[in-house]
Formats: C-alpha cells, sequence, structure tokens
C-alpha cells in the first residue's frame, strides 16, 4: 500500500471501545491508525466493573492481555461486600455479601472462563495502549484527535489536530460520550440526563482492614451523602451528586474535596488526592451505528 493509498480504517478515540476494535482488527489481519488526544493513560477512574463476555472478546484479540487484565482482578473473596453506613467508623447500617451463595458463585463460573471482575480504568487503559503499541498492524498516534471529516463516494477523511490528513476506507468514531465525531455525522443521542456527579480519587491507608473493606459503601451523612468504591493499593474514590454547574464541588473541586473528605472518612485519618472530576450519568442511546 502506498502512502497515497486509503488505510483501511481510522479510530478516532483509544479508550477501552477503540482499542478493542484496534485490537480486533489486527487479529484479522486489519491495519489501522488509532488516535486520542490524550497523551498519557487515563488516572482518574471512571468505569471499573468488567464483564466476562468482555475478557472473552479481548481474549479473542490477544491471550496474553486477557490474562494481564484478568490478573489485576482482586479475588472475589476481597470484593465481596456492599455496605450501607452514616460513618466508616461504627457497625453499618446493612450490607450485602456478594459470596454468601456459593452455589450461585459455582453456576457463574461454569458459565465462562472469567467472572465479572474489578478492575479500575486507571489500572485497565495502561494494559490497552501498551497492546496497541505491541501491535505492528495498529498504527497508534497519541495527543492527535480528528477534528474534520470529508465524505467522498467510498472514503472519508480525516483532519487531525496535527495538520496531517489520513484518508480511509472506514472511520469509527469512539471519542466518547461527548463524540465530536457523532456531532459531525448529525447522530442524536435520546434519552435524559440521570446525575450530575462529583468525584475525588485519593489513597487512605489504614481507612479499614485489610480483610474487611467493602467493594461499596453507601455513605448518608447530615452534610454529604454519597458511594464510596474500593480500588486497589488502599486507593478509593468517593462520589456525589449535584445539581448546578456552578455548586463548588465542580467550580472549584480540589478545595471542596479537601474540606469534605475528613468530614466523611474521620477527621484523623491521613489520606492523599490524587485527582478530581466531574462526569454526567445519562441514559442515552445513538439514534443510528453508522452513516
Amino acid at each position: 500500500m502506498s502512502a497515497s493509498d486509503p488505510v483501511p480504517v481510522v479510530i478516532a478515540g483509544a479508550g477501552s471501545t477503540g482499542a478493542t476494535a484496534a485490537l480486533l482488527l489486527a487479529r484479522r489481519g486489519i491495519p489501522t491508525v488509532i488516535v486520542d488526544r490524550r497523551s498519557d493513560e487515563l488516572t482518574h477512574p471512571a468505569a471499573h466493573v468488567i464483564h466476562g463476555r468482555t475478557l472473552e472478546i479481548w481474549r479473542e484479540a490477544d491471550p496474553a492481555l486477557a490474562e494481564r487484565i484478568a490478573a489485576l482482578a482482586p479475588p472475589i473473596e476481597s470484593v465481596n461486600l456492599i455496605r450501607w453506613c452514616s460513618t466508616l467508623s461504627k457497625p453499618p447500617l446493612g450490607e450485602i455479601d456478594l459470596a454468601s451463595r456459593p452455589e450461585q458463585l459455582a453456576r457463574v463460573r461454569s458459565h465462562s472462563d472469567f467472572l465479572i471482575s474489578h478492575v479500575g480504568q486507571h489500572q485497565l487503559m495502561p494494559e490497552l495502549w501498551s497492546a496497541l503499541d505491541r501491535e505492528p498492524l495498529v498504527d497508534f498516534r497519541r495527543s492527535t484527535r480528528v477534528e474534520d471529516v470529508d465524505h467522498h463516494s467510498d472514503t472519508v477523511t480525516a483532519r487531525m489536530s496535527t495538520g496531517e490528513e489520513v484518508t480511509a476506507h472506514y472511520l469509527v468514531g469512539a471519542d466518547g460520550a461527548n463524540s465530536l465525531l457523532r456531532e459531525a455525522a448529525g447522530i442524536p443521542m435520546r434519552g435524559p440526563v440521570l446525575a450530575r456527579m462529583g468525584s475525588a480519587f485519593f489513597r487512605a491507608p489504614g481507612l479499614y482492614p485489610a480483610d474487611a473493606r467493602p467493594l461499596l459503601s453507601w455513605i448518608y451523612q447530615p452534610k454529604f451523602a454519597g458511594v464510596m468504591i474500593a480500588h486497589a493499593d488502599d486507593h478509593y474514590v468517593l462520589m456525589n451528586t449535584y445539581l448546578h454547574p456552578d455548586q463548588e464541588v465542580a467550580t472549584s473541586r480540589e478545595e471542596y474535596w479537601a474540606r469534605t473528605l475528613p468530614g466523611v472518612l474521620g477527621g484523623d485519618l491521613h489520606f492523599d488526592i490524587v485527582s478530581t472530576g466531574t462526569w454526567t450519568m445519562t441514559s442515552q442511546t445513538a439514534q443510528t451505528f453508522r452513516r
């Protein structure tokens, strides 16, 4: 293929969807150019639940990759508690033990080689990006985004933020919930906004005993209501909802969480904030999946 020939596929966005698409295409001998606006992997955790079927798909793309990702997941027996509480230092209001029915767990294990797994996106993305770098049929370009698209009779030309133009037979928009490509293609999203969420990613050694750390803690206090998710290496994500974009949790995130965390966790506990963020929870579906 000469430099002027169209490439088979350009993928905009190297998140879990775009990266997986590139690896699956490579498995079938199809080269791709995949671009992502970030220079480094996502470090603020977003999603954290990986279904067994997803791991099966990664195994199809790269068996070694699937094994590495599965190895990141803690044993089911250590992420089995969901707890409701008013404070972390006192007995909970109630809790559910997801591992309390061994017969159900045995039945689930019979469905697949993989269980539903708890792996933070900040752990997942380095593995996926390393797999892209290793794959000779993938041309992975960081710090690059598709800014405009020209449609031709049987190809499209993607104009990159770097000034380069790449012509392809197919252009895949995997650039997230606020996809520029979807907007450019005139594909509407239908469905409601469910909630606006603020979050803090922090490390707090000693918050829980190692053998009694709940996966989820739903916390209800007079000045705070939210959920805390336990991640690897004594890391946690604490989230709450807000109503208006001018609230402090959205406009002054670091100051808000530095003041809020001591009251939620307990004033004497040492913690280090790694990052903060906001996101919008929706229940939306694209009206079409191609143009």
